[in-house]
């Protein structure tokens, strides 16, 4: 079942996620010992911002969820275990949730039909 109306500021949460991760990744690098944790933090909350921006439509968002988790768990769980296999698995999940992520904001940028969106909304969308 489909929210009603548009969720605002859905794609602006998703362009500052965006903007955070590319302005900040370059100043991370320079600090040894705590690059990881910060850009895991970063990207984290880019997936998140990809899950709101995906709440709209119930059955983007449950198929997000399902594949945000295991990427969110992953990414993190990649530090504690070292092993090859499971940064390659790791690496799978998170392109998985991305492409699925990237289909469906597209999607919702380009398919306009039924909903009021505001120009900001639009420009947001239409960035990312």
């Amino acid at each position: 079942m489909a929210a009603k109306g548009p969720i605002r500021g859905r794609f602006t949460a998703l362009l500052l996620a965006l903007v955070a991760l590319m302005l900040t990744t370059p100043l991370v690098e320079k600090f040894a010992g705590i690059e990881w944790v910060a850009l895991d933090l970063l990207f984290t909350a880019l997936m998140l911002a990809l899950l709101y921006a995906m709440s709209r439509e119930r059955h983007f968002l449950l198929m997000a969820v399902f594949l945000a988790l295991p990427a969110v768990g992953s990414r993190w769980g990649v530090r504690a275990s070292g092993n090859d296999l499971f940064v390659v698995a790791s690496f799978v999940v998170q392109i998985a949730f991305l492409g699925v992520s990237m289909v469906v904001v597209l999607l919702e940028s380009f398919a306009r039909s039924g909903s009021r969106w505001t120009r900001s909304s639009e420009a947001s969308a239409s960035t990312c």
